[in-house]
């Protein structure tokens, strides 16, 4: 590696280290359908700006399908496999907690940490999570500004 890139990496490390831990710090973002306000682009900068992670398809590790209204072929976000894909692990979420840490009634498990079931939220729902936390950086940012000298 060049002296350059290990200093870059270095950096974006140190920046990684520096940055609070936003609202979505920890949770992994799965996008379907179109977003009528905020565009794809702007959702996924805004989920990483705010400490989230940005994912092509559903797993074990999503936290929320952000789903816009409908697919870009105009069919209901609800007919995308994505969709389909959030609601079945959903409904195994369902059972593990059901039957304990297992999806199977007849299965016996030991008391695991339960990770947070997976949410399929809106563009509205979204953008009321994230409100609150542009508002304070909004706010920083403006108590950040110096006043301009009135000299």
């Amino acid at each position: 590696r060049s002296p350059k890139k290990k200093e870059k990496k270095e950096e974006k490390r140190e920046a990684k280290e520096e940055a609070e831990p936003g609202v979505f710090f920890g949770k992994s973002f799965v996008l379907t359908g179109v977003l009528a306000s905020l565009g794809r682009e702007e959702g996924e900068d805004l989920i990483k700006a705010h400490g989230g992670k940005v994912a092509s398809g559903v797993s074990g590790k999503t936290s929320y399908l952000l789903a816009g209204a409908q697919l870009e072929d105009g069919r209901d976000a609800s007919e995308g496999s994505k969709w389909r894909a959030a609601e079945g692990r959903i409904k195994e979420q369902a059972q593990k907690q059901k039957y304990g840490g297992s999806s199977s009634p007849g299965a016996k498990s030991k008391a695991a940490k339960q990770a947070e079931p997976l949410r399929i939220i809106s563009e509205e729902e979204f953008k009321a999570m994230v409100a609150p936390a542009e508002a304070a950086l909004a706010q920083a940012a403006a108590a950040a500004t110096p006043l301009p000298d009135p000299s």
